[in-house]
């Protein structure tokens, strides 16, 4: 009786120390203060990562982003005060997403992401030639479409309207070209994120930068399934805390 009650005694310790030790895990933080647990951050990824908002995409349970630098044009026709802005955000990028090569570009032909500044009277015949044909949903002020296969995003194109206040300027440039770099899905769960369209979010926080270096970690390959990329997550985050921490 007495070895029954000391080995059930030490299968209860044993089990409150797992139990325990799951929950300190998922409440881990990526650094002092934040008030979002790496859970959430992980989370945060499969839903933006995988998944898309826009109809007509090619499978979006893989992998979608640049395997090669990426060169951006801002066409300004419409809106040259306004170029400046996108260009300074665009070019701050490198530095601040570890793994991303980006460089801007004045020559459209070269391009391979191409950001539009329209105003809003011209969104829709914008997003119209954009999508070919497509029509964009009527509540949208900003866009962006991805082509991409297996090997990774080919080319973007981003719409951001100019004239609807700064707060929405801001926003929709930074949303839309963090998204053509690949996290195409938002999701109304995400408050720490802009991937977001509920959020009135318009910086770049630490949220999305590490989710953005989990995405352009090299040891993450486009074209990798949702499924294959799961056992990975933990990896490429506490790689991504690692490297943000030093910028």
């Amino acid at each position: 009786m007495k070895g029954t009650v000391r080995y059930a005694f030490a299968a209860l310790v044993a089990f409150s120390l797992l139990t325990f030790g799951s929950v300190a895990q998922a409440e881990q933080r990526p650094y002092p203060g934040a008030p979002y647990t790496n859970a959430q951050v992980i989370d945060g990824f499969r839903r933006t990562v995988f998944g898309s908002e826009y109809y007509g995409l090619l499978n979006p349970a893989i992998v979608r982003k640049y395997d090669k630098r990426v060169l951006m044009y801002i066409d300004a026709s419409r809106a040259p005060s306004r170029r400046q802005a996108v260009a300074n955000f665009a070019s701050s990028l490198p530095g601040l997403i570890p793994g991303l090569r980006l460089s801007v570009t004045t020559n459209r032909s070269h391009a391979n992401f191409i950001v539009h500044l329209t105003p809003k009277r011209s969104f829709r015949s914008t997003a119209t030639k954009v999508l070919k044909g497509g029509r964009p949903p009527a509540t949208s002020q900003c866009l962006v479409v991805a082509e991409y296969n297996s090997s990774g995003i080919e080319s973007s194109d981003a719409i951001v309207v100019t004239d609807r206040g700064q707060a929405t300027f801001e926003r929709c440039l930074r949303e839309e070209i963090l998204q053509g770099l690949g996290p195409l899905n938002d999701d109304a769960t995400l408050r720490f994120s802009m991937f977001n369209d509920t959020s009135r979010l318009r910086r770049f926080r630490r949220f999305d930068r590490l989710i953005m270096a989990m995405l352009y970690d090299p040891l993450l390959r486009p074209g990798k399934s949702k499924a294959s990329v799961e056992p990975l997550l933990p990896v490429l985050l506490r790689r991504a805390i690692r490297n943000i921490s030093r910028r």
